[in-house]
């Protein structure tokens, strides 16, 4: 089967680019540290009191909380200003990369370099960040179509008495949506692949091609995108079923949650890594794209 053909010729990809995947794993612990730093600072002022804070690491204790904000509200107030510029930042850097790591998975033979990798980033940044502002009103317009769709499932419950029943629509209804916003995320996906791959300037022709590649090799691209965010979606229970037995306020425990956390980053960093060059595996397969030189067409731009 070609998507699981791709999904591990990606794999195997994304391990010959470890560089580039901890190189990740360290620009997300840099913007990690620059907003808990000073989040750590302002708890460890106001829980001078230990055992205050082991009561909080034991279980949430909303009185304890409203007495925090209350006193450091202005603080709190700054540190969430500072938690949304650093998302945006966060958001943009990673539409900076995704050029230079689609370029990566382009022609895997050749050897990562560094400068040529921010200089990959750069090229195609102005058509990337299109391509997120079609992704923005993408989710816009499916949010509002949800609405929509939550209207009628609420019409439609208002005369079914069956509760289980009733959970069973507002479910489907979610998930409806959920897989909506995941399928446009995939044409999006290969939309920045043939922006790479061909080196489109329209960023409209290149979402029309993908829909139309999508739509042409449909079971194939659906089975790869909805396999990986299965393994995904077991990422992250694991995730939480683990850190739900991690319980209390001993350094054992807080080294335990701080290494689960960031193994669970870097799987994380190492699934979106997969996405992309096991999509573009495919790509290049159905497409039969043998090999391309991208350095080439950067110098000549």
């Amino acid at each position: 089967m070609i998507a699981f053909k791709a999904f591990v010729a990606g794999s195997l990809m994304v391990w010959q680019r470890r560089k580039l995947w901890l190189g990740l794993y360290v620009c997300n612990l840099i913007f990690a540290l620059v907003l808990i730093i000073p989040a750590r600072s302002l708890l460890a002022r106001f829980f001078a009191d230990r055992l205050a804070g082991g009561t909080l690491a034991e279980q949430f204790d909303f009185a304890i909380w409203a007495v925090f904000l209350k006193q450091n509200f202005p603080s709190v107030s700054l540190l969430f200003n500072l938690m949304f510029v650093l998302g945006v930042i966060y958001w943009l850097f990673n539409a900076f990369l995704n050029g230079g790591i689609l370029m990566q998975f382009v022609n895997p033979e050749q050897k990562f370099n560094l400068g040529s990798f921010l200089t990959t980033c750069c090229y195609f940044f102005v058509r990337f960040f299109r391509l997120l502002l079609i992704g923005l009103g993408v989710i816009v317009l499916v949010f509002l179509l949800s609405s929509v769709i939550f209207a009628l499932v609420g019409l439609l419950a208002g005369n079914i008495e069956n509760e289980i029943v009733k959970s069973i629509l507002r479910l489907l209804a979610a998930g409806s949506v959920l897989l909506l916003l995941l399928f446009f995320n995939m044409i999006l996906d290969y939309a920045k692949i043939i922006t790479v791959v061909w080196d489109e300037l329209k960023v409209l022709k290149a979402v029309r091609l993908a829909m139309g590649f999508v739509r042409s090799n449909f079971g194939k691209t659906l089975i790869l995108y909805f396999g990986i965010s299965f393994l995904a979606l077991i990422l992250l229970v694991l995730y939480f079923s683990i850190h739900g037995w991690l319980k209390g306020a001993s350094a054992m425990v807080i080294l335990a949650t701080f290494l689960l956390q960031q193994i669970y980053i870097i799987s994380k960093l190492g699934i979106r890594l997969d996405f992309f060059a096991s999509q573009m595996y495919l790509y290049r397969q159905t497409s039969g794209i043998v090999t391309f030189e991208p350095i080439e067409i950067i110098n000549e731009a």
